[in-house]
């Protein structure tokens, strides 16, 4: 059956982009159809049709000759007909819907179950790439091979369970050599706490800029993959059972990523989130030698009451780090303090320091 993959504002954004020019129509509906099977699209809508632009930004070459036309429009024609066919294909495979929602693939990060908006970088060979590459020999397989590339991927590099995920992230984050029977409970002799948070989308991960363990989703099993880092705007350095270290593109692993993730942090000895002013706790002694710190002050602003001038300084803080400005010292404002101080894990390095 006939299947519409490209709409109408699409075809005519593409149009525009190439003018006309066929080798570069090629390349920019060759990236469209990946990214419409990634996101599980039946269609190039004028979103994906504007990443594909985007990434695929060459000019134009000067060679216009009528042969280098036809052989351009050749090729263009195989890729499209290679490609609708990953598409129809992964459309009709029988398995639970795990579609992202209908979102602006311009806003990143916030597209749900952890799908990223930022298109692979073009220098990087993604495994849907590889496969689209074989299936220019091997036609029948094309859409077989793009899942099965990654999903292999993600069963060798990811562990059948949470306990031996944990052990894996705290062993290459030095915390410890061996393994613990209950890590998250053992941990907290370490100085270390594993808290789970249930994110919406990368963007919340990676601001959270904590090492830890995300819940994947995959055939109806659940798997569990290490991460130690971050490489790059959109990619994620995982250790793998083997305790090699592997890099995902995070859009791959967008349609098995529950959202539901183990943070591993270090918290103050003494940390109780502080909700009200005249709160008093031993943390509130941590919390003003820390602004102190920062501030090159000598004297702290409270000892353990947390007063108006303590308060007042949380909340410029909050301010500075885009976080709301409520004056209550949660678990957001504390990880965000511990990375300008630079006492805890990081993904991607210590914070440069507050003005």
């Amino acid at each position: 059956a006939s299947q519409t993959l490209f709409s109408a504002s699409a075809v005519k954004m593409i149009h525009t982009a190439t003018d006309g020019i066929p080798r570069l129509i090629n390349v920019i509906c060759d990236r469209a159809l990946l990214g419409a099977y990634t996101h599980n699209r039946p269609m190039v809508d004028a979103d994906i049709a504007k990443a594909a632009i985007a990434e695929s930004s060459h000019q134009p070459s000067s060679d216009n000759s009528q042969l280098a036309k036809i052989l351009a429009w050749s090729l263009s024609g195989v890729l499209l007909l290679v490609l609708a066919g990953m598409i129809v294909a992964k459309i009709g495979l029988d398995k639970p819907d795990i579609s992202v929602p209908e979102m602006a693939l311009t806003e990143p990060g916030q597209i749900l179950r952890g799908s990223t908006a930022e298109p692979a970088p073009s220098d990087t060979q993604s495994p849907a790439e590889d496969a689209a590459a074989v299936a220019v020999t091997n036609p029948e397989s094309a859409a077989k091979s793009a899942e099965d590339i990654v999903l292999e991927a993600v069963y060798r590099t990811s562990f059948k369970n949470k306990k031996d995920a944990v052990n894996a992230l705290q062993q290459a984050l030095n915390v410890f050599t061996g393994d613990f029977d209950l890590p998250c409970r053992q941990l907290k002799s370490f100085g270390v706490r594993c808290q789970t948070m249930n994110y919406r989308s990368w963007q919340e991960f990676t601001q959270h800029n904590r090492p830890g363990v995300l819940r994947l989703d995959v055939d109806e099993q659940q798997r569990y993959l290490a991460v130690v880092a971050t490489a790059g705007s959109n990619q994620l350095e995982v250790i793998t059972p083997e305790g090699e270290r592997h890099t995902w593109q995070m859009f791959q692993l967008g349609q098995y990523w529950s959202g539901q993730t183990e943070i591993l942090w270090q918290p103050p000895s003494s940390f109780t989130a502080l909700l009200n002013p005249d709160d008093r706790s031993p943390f509130v002694r941590w919390l003003a030698n820390s602004f102190a710190k920062l501030d090159d002050q000598t004297q702290p602003l409270a000892q353990f009451e947390y007063n108006q001038a303590l308060q007042r300084r949380v909340m410029f803080f909050q301010t500075n780090q885009k976080l709301p400005a409520n004056g209550i010292v949660d678990l957001d404002t504390v990880l965000k303090l511990n990375d300008q101080l630079g006492v805890d894990f990081s993904l991607r390095g210590r914070a440069p320091r507050e003005p």
